[in-house]
């Protein structure tokens, strides 16, 4: 986890080292952060890209740690922003380009447009049985 080889005094504050926190302020949750490959306290505005494609489809550009299994990431879309789904009759993943540890990931919001279509990267931790 990104918390190793960090020194322990801002790791005993929850404020800045908790999973839900968000140190600072980019809205990237620290566990997003260490799904993403990104530094939990250092500001990184071009973390995530999007766009349109030349077929009228709203693209998202990620990392995503490869081989993390204390994670799970996905790519959601909506047209609304209060209902969220995975599924691939609405998020297309059309690119996955290996970069070191990490994958280099876009998809694509299904069908093209519309204009009030959203794309996001959720990431949660495993639920243990």
């Amino acid at each position: 986890m990104w918390r190793s080889g960090r020194s322990p005094e801002p790791l005993n504050d929850p404020a800045i080292s908790s999973d839900d926190a968000d140190p600072e302020n980019d809205s990237f949750r620290n566990l997003t952060e260490y799904a993403l490959g990104l530094e939990p306290l250092i500001l990184e505005p071009n973390a995530t890209q999007s766009g349109w494609d030349a077929e009228g489809h709203l693209t998202l550009t990620y990392r995503q740690r490869r081989g993390a299994t204390d994670v799970t990431t996905l790519a959601e879309g909506s047209a609304n922003l209060s209902a969220w789904s995975s599924a691939t009759s609405v998020v297309q993943e059309i690119a996955r380009d290996p970069q070191g540890d990490f994958d280099q990931v876009t998809v694509r919001l299904v069908p093209p447009g519309p204009v009030t279509g959203f794309l996001r990267v959720r990431v949660t931790r495993p639920s243990v049985p």
